[in-house]
């Protein structure tokens, strides 16, 4: 890998740690880098009923909140791929009325 200085972690908050990625994490950087992409799936569901977004904005961040792995980014340094883990992360979601 050549020397590069890259984040993928932008929008996130306080970086708590930070360690060598795993072999898998490090995949998934060279995966981005030749825009191949395949690592995010999105997913949509069809939820039926009142929507209350502001309760469905707090269980997201509930979820995020005690989930590392969706708090954790990534950059690198060097030839070296580190994980950042955040203390909180900014997501958003989007929804559909039909």
């Amino acid at each position: 890998m050549q020397e590069m200085s890259r984040s993928f972690d932008d929008g996130a908050s306080k970086v708590l740690r930070r360690r060598v990625a795993t072999i898998n994490e490090t995949r998934y950087v060279i995966a981005e880098l030749a825009e191949a992409g395949a690592y995010m799936i999105s997913v949509g569901h069809r939820v039926e009923g009142a929507l209350d977004i502001e309760r469905l904005s707090t269980c997201f961040a509930e979820v995020v909140g005690r989930h590392e792995a969706l708090r954790t980014g990534f950059a690198i340094s060097g030839t070296a791929v580190e994980a950042r883990v955040h203390s909180a992360r900014n997501f958003g979601f989007k929804h559909i009325l039909v």
